[in-house]
């Protein structure tokens, strides 16, 4: 996935993107959230800014919380 200083990215944004990943590439949580901050974040969550970092770990506890129900 493509994004270039395309602004503050939403938790619904992240969401759809790790439910792709998971129904597609992995159904490991771990290697889902690897993979999105190894290849998306270039290891770097601040890569795109404060806000899209928090909203990656908002969708990231709500992906956490549906798998561990």
């Amino acid at each position: 996935m493509r994004v270039q200083h395309s602004g503050a990215l939403s938790k619904e944004y992240f969401y759809a993107y790790m439910k792709l990943i998971l129904a597609t590439r992995t159904s490991s949580f771990e290697e889902m959230r690897q993979m999105i901050e190894t290849h998306f974040f270039k290891g770097d969550l601040n890569q795109y800014g404060a806000h899209t970092r928090t909203q990656y770990k908002l969708a990231l506890h709500q992906i956490e919380d549906e798998i561990n129900k």
